[in-house]
């Protein structure tokens, strides 16, 4: 009809695909802590190091590189402390 607004047709890349990005990389995150840390499931590909001292160094190095937030640094740190 004269006069009247169609919908716009959906658009890919737009804000819900960003939502769904978002969503998929804390998945994401979440894997990898529990592979690089154990979780005591099946998505540990390597055992965590027997040594505190390696798990501190390996601790150290993940966060040097940016790949951990302080948060997750200092509540590993403690974790690690804590096994001793």
């Amino acid at each position: 009809l004269p006069g009247q607004l169609s919908p716009k047709p959906a658009v890919e890349g737009g804000a819900a695909g960003v939502g769904v990005g978002i969503g998929a990389a804390a998945a994401l995150g979440q894997q990898f802590g529990q592979t690089m840390f154990g979780s005591g499931g099946a998505l540990s590909a390597t055992p965590p190091a027997a040594n505190p001292a390696d798990r501190m160094a390996k601790l150290d190095e993940l966060k040097k590189q940016g790949l951990i937030t302080e948060e997750e640094y200092k509540a590993k740190r403690l974790e690690i402390l804590a096994s001793i």
